[in-house]
């Protein structure tokens, strides 16, 4: 009930700003931005499921974003988040993956990393995939112990 509570002040109150992403060098403008999610997992926030296709493995980012949506529009996506992901299939819901993104809001917005707030700034974020070799020497590990 926490997230509903916050999520019912933040609409009352956030305002959408103008956004500029561009996903494997297709650009996409948006008048009245006002949920940005870039993600490689599934979840946030308690087990939301704001991108449901993504693939920790595929090595691309999912880029879900809505404008700035009516109450009732809002509570009708968020119900849909809630079963399953059918929200992506909305017509107000953009979606699509991509494995360099460059995002842009000009005016000074909210922002979060992995659920950490981050301070009311403008954001020009380049973001790009790559896959790195991850070695774990067990043994060595035992013997720090």
């Amino acid at each position: 009930m926490a997230y509903v509570s916050a999520l019912l002040k933040t609409l009352m109150r956030q305002k959408g700003f103008p956004l500029t992403i561009d996903i494997d060098g297709e650009r996409h403008e948006f008048a009245n931005a006002f949920v940005v999610s870039l993600t490689n997992i599934k979840y946030f926030g308690g087990g939301v499921g704001i991108a449901p296709r993504a693939n920790l493995h595929d090595g691309k980012l999912d880029v879900v974003i809505t404008e700035k949506l009516s109450f009732f529009k809002f509570v009708k996506l968020f119900i849909k988040l809630l079963r399953g992901g059918k929200h992506l299939d909305m017509p107000d819901v953009f979606f699509k993956t991509g494995r360099e993104i460059h995002v842009q809001a000009f005016e000074n917005e909210h922002g979060q990393v992995n659920g950490e707030d981050l301070p009311l700034q403008a954001f020009d974020l380049k973001i790009w995939m790559t896959k790195q070799p991850f070695w774990f020497n067990h043994k060595a590990a035992a013997s720090q112990e």
